[in-house]
């Protein structure tokens, strides 16, 4: 792990690649989080992009790592951020009404009541 100045985080973040690579990669989890009933906000996703980009100037190495570009490195770190991030956010029971009693169930993973 190398350690990375301000500079090259700015550099890195204005780079019109960079930014598209981020919004690809958290732009599955726009329409995940809505299907989920959860309100999250842009900023959290950014921040989310933001530390992806950071850690993936931190851990790519071009000598270690030949056979990926950094495009690449960036887009595969991003996901695995967002979705451990996801993780810890989604609701862990998900709520079904029952338009006809009108009562709330709740479902376990395993879909029992």
């Amino acid at each position: 792990m190398r350690t990375i100045s301000n500079e090259e985080f700015e550099k890195a973040y204005k780079n019109i690649e960079n930014i598209k690579i981020i919004k690809t990669a958290t732009g599955h989890f726009i329409n995940s989080l809505k299907c989920d009933y959860s309100i999250i906000d842009y900023e959290i996703l950014k921040s989310w992009g933001q530390y992806a980009l950071w850690k993936a100037l931190c851990y790519y190495d071009i000598n270690r790592i030949k056979k990926s570009k950094f495009t690449s490195f960036l887009f595969k770190i991003t996901q695995q951020i967002c979705w451990k991030e996801y993780n810890k956010i989604k609701p862990k029971n998900k709520m079904l009404r029952l338009e006809n009693l009108g009562d709330i169930y709740c479902y376990n993973k395993d879909n029992n009541l």
